[in-house]
């Protein structure tokens, strides 16, 4: 064989395998820049419902905590009723406000977004601030149920402000803790997933 000819041979040898190394390299770079763009967008899209899920918890959990020292402020074991009538419904009102009102878009798009661990622990958060009101409310007013079912205020002092503020002490602590959870939780499903 001439020197020539295996040269040229060689030539095309190498210059096919040469391509397919090309092709091969390009589908590998292919995929993982796929890989690459799924995950930021899922991570877009879990932080386009876990962020408001948070600040919104964060917002209760500061609104809860004035109405608590608005109510502690009004509050004297002197007086009967230690609280204006008036004062209380105000008081209860904003509780009423922070309380949801069942299933949401954020509920649906939790579940869809995030790994089924973070969408229980937000259900444990929700259930853990609607702890935290129903006792907050409970501790500002007495509640009685009229027969048809519904309720009436009673009174407007609770029987021990000791024990309430304990108790309120515990619900928040229990509603922080979930929702430091919830965070953590929520963050490395953003960033670590």
């Amino acid at each position: 064989m001439d020197a020539g000819l295996a040269g040229l041979i060689g030539a095309a040898i190498g210059g096919v395998l040469g391509a397919g190394g090309a092709v091969a390299a390009a589908a590998v770079t292919g995929r993982g820049q796929l890989r690459a763009n799924l995950g930021q967008m899922q991570r877009t899209a879990r932080r386009a419902v876990y962020l408001p899920a948070l600040a919104e918890y964060t917002d209760i959990m500061k609104k809860v905590d004035q109405i608590w020292a608005d109510f502690v402020s009004y509050y004297d074991e002197d007086t009967t009723p230690p609280v204006a009538h008036e004062t209380s419904e105000d008081l209860i009102n904003r509780i009423s406000e922070l309380f949801h009102e069942g299933p949401t878009d954020t509920y649906t798009a939790m579940r869809l977004e995030g790994p089924p661990g973070v969408y229980e622990q937000y259900l444990q958060c929700d259930a853990a601030v609607g702890d935290l009101l129903s006792t907050l409310r409970d501790s500002i007013v007495t509640l009685g149920r009229y027969s048809d079912g519904t309720f009436r205020l009673i009174n407007f002092r609770p029987s021990n402000m000791d024990e309430s503020v304990e108790e309120i002490g515990v619900r928040r602590l229990n509603f922080g803790m979930q929702l430091d959870r919830f965070t953590v939780m929520a963050h490395d499903a953003m960033y670590r997933s």
